[in-house]
């Protein structure tokens, strides 16, 4: 029974199943294996890299290629800062939320004066905004229609989030009232 048995192990090892357990497993130690030199081939990347850009992680901007000629390079570099300002606008306005919605706990009474930075903040993004939705739809002949909706919506996202702002400050006032009455 014991010869029997082992030999039908030995067989069942042997035959296809165990090609299958072999293979797997060199699978998985291969792959495994794979990963930390992937990783150790990236951090060689990563390290070559900083050492070209004279140590900083980023490119400078004059050794970056282009492919846009001259003058509408800087038409692209207008537009970009036009979205930074966008997205500066933006933010101010839902960092300006913070002191406000401190104050609501601390002293309602003040909420209505700090909410109002973030009412300005959110109508200067949405000024940002409609510059470069006309500029984009107006000014810019040589994109795609989908390119220059593509554009669109990006700003459309950016000044959601100042709208958004505006929406919360807007509720952190009528709860100051409530709080106060």
């Amino acid at each position: 029974a014991v010869y029997t048995t082992s030999t039908s192990i030995f067989s069942f090892l042997i035959g296809p199943v165990g090609w299958i357990l072999f293979i797997g497993a060199e699978a998985l130690l291969l792959n495994n294996n794979n990963n930390k030199l992937i990783y150790e081939l990236l951090s060689q990347v990563v390290w070559l890299s900083v050492l070209i850009c004279d140590g900083r992680f980023t490119a400078k901007e004059e050794s970056l290629p282009s492919w846009l000629p001259e003058e509408q390079r800087q038409v692209a570099v207008s537009d970009n800062q036009e979205f930074m300002k966008l997205s500066e606008f933006s933010t101010l306005a839902v960092e300006a939320l913070v002191p406000a919605a401190k104050a609501y706990f601390k002293s309602p009474d003040t909420v209505p004066d700090k909410i109002s930075r973030t009412y300005y903040y959110e109508k200067e993004a949405v000024k940002y905004s409609q510059t470069i939705k006309r500029t984009v739809f107006h000014n810019m002949t040589n994109l795609k229609l989908s390119e220059k909706f593509h554009l669109r919506y990006f700003a459309l996202h950016i000044e959601n989030l100042a709208k958004a702002a505006e929406n919360v400050a807007d509720q952190l006032a009528v709860m100051a009232i409530r709080r106060i009455m």
